[in-house]
């Protein structure tokens, strides 16, 4: 039954396809008014009301067009068109979507009178725009089986890979990595409501949890990403909710509890890393919630609010317990008085963690207690300022903040085996501030029959900075490394670290213009942007290690930061596309798209040019003495250390430097694709992608007083030795010359990765009762090394060039993954039984991720390390099992009239019950515990839930 399944979801070829904005969080509608003979009618009176907005009214330019901008999402717009002379045209029930252009043209007949025509669906087809990506609007977001968190709908998008998998809530309440077109996970985005929150500091990554059921539409593009989003990366766009004049509202309760679960882990129980353990089993999750709105002043004034919370309570792998608590508060309040379009937003998320980081190499005392809360607030205010010109203007604030405290203490000296790679007694502490701030300002302007043609020009500007202030250590500033007796060499390493007490920040100023020219069948998008970047540092100040006396406070003394700018990258993004109307119906679209994206700029390089970040010196540990476990001063050899990350006994001086080439990350990308509509409403669609990812930055290594030139570093590498021949025989290096104090970051020379996909999608939108929507992608991503310089350490260069590409993912209580699937298959289906019953349907597979298995092997240091890993095979000629898991829902409506409606749900999860390995063990010298599973897909779970709306 199994394969069966397997077998028909790579034979699946379906889709979800939108075309978007940047930062989308409205739609629009647009169209022409003509009469019966096909002539344009300027002066015609368009008027617009709806359940989420109030009245508005524009008149029809001299070529018969009109639009109406920034619309938010809802199915009940309704437009009447009036003009002297001829029939009133009234069409109600016209949908809009997120960042989707609503096209609605209408004939006039002459006459009096009033003529009706309702329509209820949406174009299957934009005509106008190229970006690539998904939208699931509430419907969907509510009624499909997923685990209610953003980072399962991620999943389902096409050519996403995500590095967790959640079944029914089993990674939920920490985020997931992912990736998509070859880019990396850094150049992700995150948008809510059209201003942009991603984590200034872990670039990529969400700021915050959320409240599930605060969402209007969910919005996911990766590729051929609009002017108004700065990368080439994954763009997910949040709508929330918004009243209007009826009032509206409900509440929900979820469980999923260990009495509705299956085993998978018995078969393979003498396999986990872990023995005795269940696998990775739900103890409890509780979901729970509620929210309403409605008209403070009808037509003019609305307010929403909503609060939700979860309590989340599972297994790691290892048995440990990670519980995780999730509070939300959501409000919001639009008003529109005159031509003006108001509106006030406020969320504010908590996460409170147990257990974080719980994982094969990390038992309970070395996971972390977490805190903190994220608010955040945007004003916003859009307006025609003429006939042809609309204007939009939002501010916001960020206060990202949270600590994570180890289970095991601050005072504690941390241990961690170079045999198996598990720590001990405790884990570093670390606490942040990331407050943040970001005006944008935009416009857009129509030109109707101008130059030969239409046009609709959009001008923005953009303004963001973060202020980053964070501190950590191992809390008493040691890290003990014990040694496999048989190596010989004593009793290990001691680590000693000056922690970070670090003041960095960014800023970013952008401007773009874009003119979206059509003429005829033919959309011409011309484009580009303007992003200026720039880093610095603050004010800060460290103590000295004095944990091993003198000596090692002479190593690691107390320090003090300088300020100023470190940084800045200037970049010119050009974006072009287009899409031809090859029959001129609007149901075949011929799409192309070219765009150079920057990349976004982090605070890594301020934080490493900041004297009062993380330093660390590693000794020889030569004997324990006493006995005690624990080095004593009289126990290090401190004549010189194994390895340093500054200047040796100088910390406080900068050793690192920005290099001339410093620049941007780029990614060149042409997408090519075809989009029909088969019927009026279901479409198809093929794409070819191509990405060049370019222009990398690395550290190479640096000696400030130029003792060391790069000549030096490349040629000092000998063969050292080979691995045995049963795991290749490769060969691996040493330096003979110390490695120098400090990291020139500059451009890394003939580097680059390739991407190549085609991807077949197929949406059927909910009609006669089903839905139907999903994905296949096809993909092959490679690295190059294109000379000698490319790379500092040949170690491993024969095993990497020309194979498989994949950034490795670290993510918290995750073993260690490397996102890379040649194909993808995922679907969503829902369909509407008889009696009020619906049955939804999500199912995702996918070629298994890359194993890198490698082999520890102990060489020459001279401050390189004294240990490096030595991969045993072809990067991504080895592969974990292909991946698969279907969810299923059953859901029982009750329509309860003027009192709203009643859903009584439950959702299957891994209805299978696979047990399918996500982690292996890596380390070949490790023969016990080699491709032992330190990751399984959690079992088969039940959960039961009642939603109420009305």
């Amino acid at each position: 039954m199994r394969k069966i399944i397997a077998l028909c979801a790579v034979a699946m070829l379906f889709a979800w396809s939108g075309l978007v904005w940047g930062q989308a969080r409205t739609g629009s509608i647009y169209g022409t008014v003509t009469d019966t003979d096909g002539n344009p009618l300027p002066g015609v009176t368009v008027t617009l009301t709806s359940d989420v907005t109030g009245s508005m009214v524009v008149a029809t330019d001299v070529d018969g067009s009109y639009r109406f901008p920034s619309l938010p999402p809802s199915n009940t717009y309704k437009l009447r068109f009036e003009l002297d002379g001829f029939k009133t045209v009234v069409r109600d029930q016209i949908e809009v979507r997120v960042g989707a252009n609503t096209r609605v043209d209408v004939q006039m007949a002459p006459g009096g009178g009033e003529q009706i025509l309702v329509i209820g669906q949406t174009p299957v087809v934009d005509v106008k725009k190229v970006t690539v990506g998904a939208n699931l609007n509430r419907d969907a977001l509510q009624s499909l089986p997923t685990a209610r968190d953003p980072w399962v709908i991620l999943e389902l998008a096409p050519g996403v890979m995500v590095d967790r998998e959640n079944v029914g809530g089993s990674e939920s309440g920490q985020q997931s990595n992912f990736v998509a077109r070859g880019d990396s996970f850094s150049n992700n985005q995150w948008n809510v409501d059209g201003l942009t929150i991603t984590d200034p500091a872990a670039i990529g990554a969400s700021p915050t949890y959320y409240d599930y059921d605060a969402f209007e539409e969910m919005q996911i593009t990766t590729g051929a990403n609009d002017v108004e989003a700065l990368t080439g990366g994954v763009i997910i766009n949040f709508v929330t909710r918004r009243a209007g004049n009826k009032f509206m509202g409900g509440g929900r309760f979820y469980w999923t509890g260990d009495q509705l679960q299956s085993d998978n882990y018995q078969n393979k129980a003498d396999q986990l890393f872990t023995p005795g353990s269940k696998g990775n089993p739900i103890n409890s999750i509780y979901d729970f919630g509620g929210n309403i709105g409605g008209p403070l002043v009808k037509d003019k004034l609305w307010f929403w609010g909503a609060y939700g919370g979860q309590r989340i309570d599972i297994q790691a792998i290892t048995g440990q317990p990670d519980k995780t608590n999730l509070d939300n508060i959501t409000a919001k309040l639009n008003g529109q008085f005159g031509k003006h379009m108001l509106e006030f937003f406020f969320m504010w998320g908590n996460k409170t963690k147990d257990g974080r980081g719980a994982a094969a190499t990390r038992p309970p005392e070395t996971t972390w207690d977490q805190k903190g809360p994220s608010p955040f607030f945007k004003l916003q205010d859009e307006f025609f300022a003429s006939d042809n010109l609309f204007v939009s203007l939002k501010a916001g604030y960020e206060g990202l903040g949270f600590q994570l405290e180890p289970k095991g203490g601050r005072d504690v000296p941390v241990t961690i085996s170079y045999v198996t790679g598990i720590w001990g007694n405790s884990f570093y502490w670390y606490e942040t501030e990331r407050p943040t701030f970001q005006f944008t300002g935009s416009a857009i302007l129509y030109k109707s029959d101008w130059l030969g043609a239409d046009h609709e020009i959009k001008l923005g500007a953009e303004f963001r900075y973060a202020n980053v202030k964070s501190g950590s250590n191992f809390g008493n500033g040691m890290v003990i490394a014990y040694y496999d007796p048989a190596w010989g060499i004593g009793a290990g390493e001691v680590w000693l670290i000056r922690g970070t007490q670090s003041n960095t920040w960014i800023r970013r100023i952008s401007a773009y213009l874009q003119d979206t020219i059509t003429a005829g069948r033919v959309n011409l998008v011309l484009g580009a942007r303007f992003d200026n970047q720039t880093e610095g540092k603050g004010a800060r100040s460290v103590g000295a290690n004095s944990l091993l006396g003198n000596l090692s406070a002479s190593w690691l003394p107390a320090g003090e930061s300088t300020t100023g700018s470190v940084a800045t990258w200037n970049t010119i993004s050009p974006r072009i596309g287009i899409t031809i109307d090859a029959t001129g119906t609007g149901r075949t679209i011929i799409k192309g798209n070219f765009a150079i994206y920057p990349s976004t700029m982090g605070i890594d390089e301020a934080w490493s040019l900041q004297e009062t970040t993380w330093k660390e010196v590693d000794f020889w540990w030569m004997a324990d003495l006493n006995g005690d476990g624990i080095p004593q001063e009289d126990e290090v050899y401190w004549g010189y250390p194994i390895w340093w990350d500054h200047e040796p006994g100088n910390p406080n001086r900068i050793v690192d430097a920005i290099g001339n080439n410093f620049g941007s990350p780029k990614s060149l990308e042409v997408v090519f694709g075809i989009e029909h509509q088969l019927m009026e409403d279901l479409g198809i669609a093929i794409n070819a992608f191509y990405r060049r990812n370019y222009d990398f930055n690395w550290g190479f290594p640096y000696d400030p007083d130029g003792n060391v030139t790069a000549d030096d570093i490349y040629n000092c590498w000998v063969q050292e030795g080979t691995l045995p021949a049963e795991w290749g025989g490769w060969p691996y290096y040493s330096c003979t010359i110390p490695k120098p104090s400090g990291s020139l970051f500059d451009r890394r020379p003939d580097y680059n990765n390739t991407y190549y996909a085609a991807e077949f999608r197929f949406t059927k939108r909910m009609s006669n009762r089903w839905m139907l929507q999903g994905s296949l992608t096809l993909q092959d991503w490679k690295r190059r090394f294109n000379s000698r310089q490319a790379y500092v350490d040949p170690t491993n260069v024969d095993q990497l060039n020309n194979e498989a590409m994949a950034y490795e993912s670290r993510g918290s209580g995750k073993s260690r993954i490397w996102p890379n699937a040649r194909w993808l298959a995922k679907l969503g289906a829902l369909f509407q039984l008889p009696l009020d019953f619906n049955l939804g349907a999500t199912l995702v597979a996918r070629e298994g991720y890359i194993f890198p298995s490698a082999y520890r092997v102990v060489r020459t240091s001279n401050g390189w390390g004294r240990t490096i890993t030595v991969y045993t095979h072809k990067f991504g000629e080895l592969r974990l099992p292909a991946f698969w898991m279907l969810n299923l829902r059953l859901e029982k409506v009750f329509n309860l009239g003027e009192y709203g409606r009643l859903y009584l749900t439950i959702d299957g999860f891994n209805v299978t019950n696979n047990d399918i390995e996500l982690g292996w063990y890596n380390r070949a010298d490790n023969a016990e515990l080699y491709k032992k599973i330190t990751e399984l897909l959690s079992p088969r779970i039940f959960r039961l839930g009642v939603r109420y709306e009305f």
